[in-house]
């Protein structure tokens, strides 16, 4: 589907990553992060296919594929050439073989990296993570029984997801 408006709204949210990271304005910085990482899962979640709530095994699949993969292999990756780098004298500390257990267990279970290389790479683990939440919030609204439209379904289950969220943080 190609809408130009979804178009300007990438291009908008692109351009204000950029902007966020590039920007030494503190304030510049702070209400680019307001919004521009809403913006790309609100692009996601509109162009999610009616025939995953029936498929969700397929869906998660393609998501597993499309960003844990490439985090794992881009994580172990950079742990691989952790200690490489370090005698090369780009990294200040080497690895242990017990930081490097460590270190794929982070990247691997937890889907979390410390190392420099990994970069933008944390949003392949949050985009898998919301990905499956709106999954979630979509197959809930889906066997709702209430009589209303399925986007009011929706909007209440996913209103109830960033309540549970916000709370999850709070006491975190």
């Amino acid at each position: 589907m190609n809408n130009q408006a979804f178009s300007i709204m990438k291009g908008i949210a692109i351009i204000s990553v950029v902007l966020g990271h590039c920007t030494t304005n503190s304030r510049i910085e702070a209400f680019v992060n307001q919004y521009h990482l809403a913006v790309f899962f609100f692009v996601a979640g509109f162009f999610f296919k009616e025939k995953y709530v029936v498929t969700p095994m397929d869906f998660i699949w393609k998501k597993v594929k499309r960003l844990y993969v490439p985090f794992v292999v881009a994580g172990i990756g950079c742990l691989l050439l952790h200690n490489i780098f370090y005698h090369l004298n780009i990294y200040d500390t080497e690895l242990t073989i017990a930081q490097f257990g460590k270190g794929i267990f982070d990247v691997t279970i937890r889907m979390v990296s410390n190392e420099l290389l990994m970069g933008a790479m944390w949003f392949c683990p949050a985009m898998l993570i919301v990905s499956i939440i709106g999954l979630v919030g979509f197959k809930i609204a889906s066997l709702s029984t209430w009589n209303m439209p399925l986007i009011n379904k929706r909007a209440i289950v996913f209103v109830f997801i960033v309540i549970i969220g916000s709370v999850c943080i709070l006491f975190i």
